[in-house]
């Protein structure tokens, strides 16, 4: 039997607490019994160097990054990384008709509005990852929840360094 790969999810954003609750909230997502790798960027820039050097399964971005717009960032890595099918869920403080249709036309499969509504936002992930080779592996749709375990720890984010974030640890990555 070969081993588990976590999924790699990228998470950008430059509103470094929105930043921080996003990653919070992914963290405490699972796979059976796996967390994901989850990789965090303040700008596109940075989120481009990430996923020059990991592979990424599902891109989780702002809308309105300072140095790019979101829509554009998930283009670029989709190009980067040759996967132009790879999941996209772009995060919007409004709803604005013309903005759901200039995402949805450039294949994001998913509109969030900000604040985020944790249970919908974890669905999303689930869904976004059952569409890539992650759902063709899981037995079970439902082996992606949130944990019921309580309080977890989670690193801080540091405003001015992106880094590759896990459960218990955070690296700084580049």
């Amino acid at each position: 039997m070969g081993s588990f790969r976590r999924p790699s999810v990228l998470i950008v954003d430059s509103d470094t607490e929105s930043l921080f609750e996003l990653a919070q909230t992914v963290n405490s997502l699972k796979i059976g019994n796996s967390n994901f790798q989850l990789l965090t960027a303040v700008s596109a820039h940075r989120a481009l160097n990430l996923a020059n050097h990991v592979t990424i399964d599902l891109v989780i971005s702002d809308i309105q990054l300072l140095d790019m717009q979101g829509e554009d960032l998930i283009d670029s890595v989709r190009s980067l990384t040759g996967c132009f099918q790879l999941p996209a869920i772009v995060l919007n403080r409004n709803q604005h008709v013309d903005v759901i249709r200039r995402v949805n036309g450039r294949g994001s499969a998913f509109h969030l509005r900000k604040p985020i509504d944790r249970k919908a936002f974890g669905e999303l992930i689930r869904i976004s990852l059952l569409s890539t080779n992650f759902g063709k592996s899981l037995s079970n749709p439902e082996s992606v929840s949130a944990s019921t375990s309580g309080h977890k720890h989670f690193p801080l984010l540091d405003s001015h360094r992106d880094g590759l974030l896990n459960r218990n640890q955070s690296s700084v990555f580049g």
